[in-house]
């Protein structure tokens, strides 16, 4: 007989699953300036294969080796591809399903894609408690880190992430949910070539124009010949809403709405809205 795995020996047969969807975001380039303001559609197609183990009546362990990739029609630099493992560890605090859970999370993240600049190893660590109130109502509260180390500064990010969400059951196949999020950290954002030179210049003060001329920047002609790139400090506010139907034991829908504002810290603003249509199956 052949030897036996160690994953096979640790955790249950995966169970599969893929996913696609479409996504429009306005402002996709994070410009502070309305004339830089870049409106694009994303596709994606992933998929993701979860192993799970019982260690104890309420400790459970998942493992899940996830893969997803992303193309935009308008602007081919996005193109980009990201697969990894992720590890959570979930405690059950009570009986019944009612009962407190705590979540424990690690996770990395290959990327690589169109723009080279960007390719990046990430790390994500995340503590989620979450509860249900009878059938109808249930929340959660989660506090996270994510850091990216790029191949250009640039694209260099790591952030703090805390975020609260509300999830509304009328129906066993129906769940409406909402969230709100801040992340604190570094984030990279975008300008045209003419608008960034003229910040530096002075156009929008001199602490903007100190501050820029600080940080790492790349042009990389993203969203058209000279944009430039540059990655900064910033506070980020966030909220959704979403209304995910089961079609099926195995497949389901999510349509999801969200907008996020970013200040930084020379107090120039960046605004997103997000619009979202996903299609889940499971094997």
């Amino acid at each position: 007989m052949g030897a036996v795995s160690p994953l096979r020996a640790a955790f249950t047969p995966p169970a599969f699953s893929v996913n696609t969807s479409y996504r429009w975001t306005e402002n996709i380039s994070r410009a502070s300036g309305a004339a830089d303001f870049r409106d694009a559609a994303e596709y994606e197609l992933g998929g993701q294969a979860r192993f799970v183990r019982q260690l104890t009546p309420r400790l459970l362990a998942r493992l899940d080796l996830e893969f997803a990739g992303w193309t935009s029609p308008e602007y081919d630099l996005l193109d980009r591809l990201e697969f990894g493992p992720r590890l959570v560890l979930t405690r059950k605090m009570g009986l019944g399903p009612e009962a407190w859970v705590l979540a424990a999370e690690t996770g990395l993240t290959g990327r690589t894609g169109r723009l080279d600049d960007a390719d990046s190893v990430g790390a994500l660590a995340a503590l989620t408690l979450s509860k249900r109130f009878g059938p109808w109502f249930s929340t959660a509260v989660s506090g996270s880190w994510t850091g990216h180390k790029a191949r250009d500064a640039t694209f260099a990010v790591a952030h703090y992430a805390a975020e609260a969400r509300v999830n509304f059951d009328p129906h066993p196949r129906a769940r409406f949910s909402f969230g709100v999020g801040r992340r604190d950290g570094t984030f990279t954002v975008g300008a045209s070539g003419a608008r960034f030179g003229r910040a530096l210049a002075g156009a929008l003060g001199p602490a903007v124009a100190s501050y820029y001329a600080a940080i790492p920047t790349a042009t990389t002609g993203v969203f058209g010949p000279g944009w430039v790139s540059y990655r900064v400090e910033a506070e980020l506010e966030e909220w959704w809403c979403e209304f995910s139907p089961a079609l099926t034991d195995r497949a389901s829908v999510a349509l999801r709405y969200g907008r996020a504002h970013f200040i930084n810290r020379v107090d120039v603003e960046y605004r997103q809205d997000t619009v979202s249509l996903s299609f889940l199956y499971a094997f």
